[in-house]
C-alpha cells in the first residue's frame, strides 16, 4: 500500500501516462528485486503485482485497459461539459457520470448506471461503515443487478481522469451515448480479464 501510494504521488499529470505506469510499474510481485528492462505490455498483470490478490477485486488490470477506461472518462465528460454549456439545467438533470460513494451506490441501487469504475487500491477499514465496505457493497449491488464492473486505474489516477486534484474511490457511468464503441470497448475487456483472474 505504501509502495502504491508513493507511486500515486509520482505520478505525471497525464491521466493516460499516469495509468500506464501505474499498470507496468507493478507488474512485479512485491517482494521481487527490479526486472531488468520493461515489463512485456502483453503480458497481464494486476495493480498489487502477480499472485497478490485484493479481496474485492476480481480482475487482472492491464495497461490497455487504464488507457481504454482514461479515454472512455474524457469523452463522457467533454459530452458532459459541452452540454452544460448549451443548457446548464438540462445538464445538470442529465448527468453522463458521477462520482463519490453517495452518488454512486444511489445510481447502482435505482439502476441508473450502465457500468461502476472501480480503483483496486482502496484502504481496507473495519467495520461496516469503512471505505472498503462501502465499495464491496456497491459491487455487490451492481452485480446483482448485471451491471459492468470495471476495475481499473488507481484512487488518484481516477480522481485525474475525472478532472480532480483529489481520489476517488469510484465512477458510475449513466451514459455513454456518442461513446458507444469506446464502452464496449472497456466492458467487453474488464469482462475477459474477470475471466483471466478466476
Amino acid at each position: 500500500a505504501d509502495a502504491a501510494a508513493q507511486a500515486d504521488t509520482a505520478a505525471a499529470t497525464d491521466p493516460v501516462a499516469e495509468a500506464t505506469a501505474s499498470s507496468s510499474s507493478s507488474s512485479a510481485a512485491p517482494s521481487a528485486p527490479a526486472a531488468a528492462g520493461p515489463p512485456a505490455t502483453s503480458a497481464p498483470t494486476t495493480y498489487v503485482g502477480e499472485g497478490v490478490k485484493v479481496g474485492y477485486v476480481r480482475q487482472v488490470i492491464t495497461t490497455e485497459l487504464n488507457k481504454e477506461v482514461v479515454a472512455l472518462l474524457k469523452e463522457l465528460l467533454r459530452f458532459q461539459a459541452r452540454a452544460l454549456a448549451k443548457d446548464p439545467a438540462k445538464a445538470k438533470a442529465k448527468k453522463r457520470l458521477v462520482s463519490g460513494l453517495r452518488e454512486v451506490t444511489k445510481s447502482v441501487s435505482l439502476g441508473r448506471a450502465k457500468a461502476v469504475v472501480v480503483a483496486p487500491n482502496v484502504e481496507q477499514v473495519g467495520g461496516d461503515a469503512g471505505l472498503d465496505s462501502m465499495v464491496q457493497n456497491i459491487i455487490a449491488t451492481a452485480r446483482d443487478k448485471g451491471t459492468p464492473v470495471v476495475f481499473a486505474l488507481t484512487r488518484n489516477k481516477l480522481g485525474s481522469a475525472m478532472g480532480r486534484r483529489c481520489r476517488m474511490s469510484t465512477v458510475a457511468i449513466l451514459d455513454y451515448s456518442g461513446a458507444e464503441e469506446l464502452f464496449k470497448g472497456v466492458t467487453k475487456a474488464a469482462k475477459a480479464l474477470a475471466k483471466e483472474a478466476e
